[in-house]
């Protein structure tokens, strides 16, 4: 197999602290990995800054010392240093070999190693095995035929995949993200051996399993959460009594509002949970270990009546614009008081022949879908204008 292939434009993920860093790794090798340089030629944006190096933890720490880096040290057992330059955060780890897994995912024997080779080896898919030689022209370097499969975007283990799914089921799970978010497809061995240890997943530390369906609901690709059904209902069997479609369905749909990450959470977890039990809901919370502020704001997006002093009310314990409270509402059956300023009053409505027969949560979806597509300002005479010149 080739192992540098090409010279690779970084100018994308460059800039003046990895450019020090370089130049402080003066006698060491050091390589761009994993999901950066998957994402550098698949010309996605990624920040996540992931190095690996022939120098041992040790020697990473004299050189930060010598040109006074600042260091992060939490991983140091791991042979791994968050080398933080201008804010940047770049994660240097040592070329390693793992050998013998606990529990199916933990590693009980580390050992540091000078061989690129091995080290890109030991990972889980040809597509995450890719490095780029930062000290040699940006070369890329490939032992395992993952620039094709990234170009014929196949997702392939490195090695049997009944082997490595054995040694750590959380691939399984990632197999799946990687295909949702890159909109990729498995080779057959790697889908067949997905179907026989899917299950297995349930045996992953719970907050594995959440922070990986976190990634997945914040990637916002293009491709349909239908496709992750199976997954859905394995990790949240409840969802086998819902109209899990019909949520799935709602979840794609939004996928294009402008919302920060949290608040994006809250709203697709309201669509997926949509037609469970609040307790059901809150078991699954403390289960998987997701965070107290998320699931202390979806309890609140589970009630189903509110007034307009209580979006503003909620607007402020959230620190957020209403903006965001509607947003994470649109799902809601809401009933609409004659002091909501999204709705009007029935004799308002008849006055407009074209909306008459449109009951209140169908004129508001109109105006939502408008403000979230940023056509429209979130506010009362914005709103009044655009109704009256549209339908009047």
């Amino acid at each position: 197999m080739l192992a540098k292939t090409k010279r690779v434009d970084i100018r994308a993920i460059s800039n003046p602290a990895l450019e020090r860093l370089v130049q402080a790794f003066e006698d060491h090798q050091l390589f761009l990995v994993g999901g950066m340089v998957r994402d550098l030629l698949l010309a996605r944006k990624s920040t996540d800054y992931d190095l690996t190096t022939d120098a041992t933890p040790k020697t990473m720490l004299e050189i930060a010392k010598k040109y006074q880096l600042t260091t992060r040290k939490s991983g140091l057992k791991f042979g791994c240093i968050v080398f933080i330059i201008d804010d940047y955060h770049f994660e240097v780890t040592t070329f390693r070999q793992e050998n013998i897994y606990l529990n199916h995912r933990y590693p009980k024997e580390i050992k540091f190693i000078t061989s690129i080779k091995d080290d890109l080896l030991r990972r889980d898919f040809t597509i995450n095995a890719l490095a780029i030689d930062l000290k040699h022209e940006n070369q890329l370097v490939d032992y395992v035929n993952g620039y094709k499969d990234l170009n014929e975007r196949v997702i392939r283990t490195i090695i049997a995949p009944d082997i490595s799914f054995q040694t750590d089921y959380l691939r399984i799970l990632r197999a799946l993200r990687f295909a949702y978010t890159l909109n990729f497809t498995f080779d057959g061995e790697t889908a067949n051996a997905i179907k026989t240890y899917q299950a297995k997943i349930l045996d992953i530390p719970k907050i594995k399993i959440s922070q990986e369906i976190e990634k997945i609901i914040l990637a916002k690709s293009k491709t349909s959460l239908l496709t992750l059904e199976s997954l859905f209902v394995l990790i949240f069997p409840k969802l086998r009594q819902v109209d899990l479609k019909q949520n799935l369905l709602k979840m794609n749909l939004c996928k294009d509002y402008v919302l920060d990450d949290k608040n994006f959470l809250l709203l697709q977890l309201r669509y997926l949970f949509n037609g469970l039990v609040w307790l059901d809901i809150q078991k699954y919370l403390i289960s998987y270990q997701f965070s107290k502020i998320i699931s202390k704001q979806l309890k609140i997006l589970f009630k189903k009546q509110f007034r307009y002093s209580e979006l503003i009310t909620i607007a402020k314990q959230a620190d957020k614009g209403l903006i965001n409270i509607f947003q994470l509402l649109y799902d809601i059956d809401l009933k609409i008081y004659d002091d909501f300023h999204l709705a009007y009053p029935d004799t308002a409505l008849k006055q407009w022949p074209e909306v008459a027969d449109m009951s209140y949560q169908e004129l508001i979806e109109i105006v939502l879908k408008e403000i979230f597509q940023g056509q429209l300002k979130n506010n009362f005479e914005d709103i009044h204008n655009f109704i009256k010149n549209i339908y009047h």
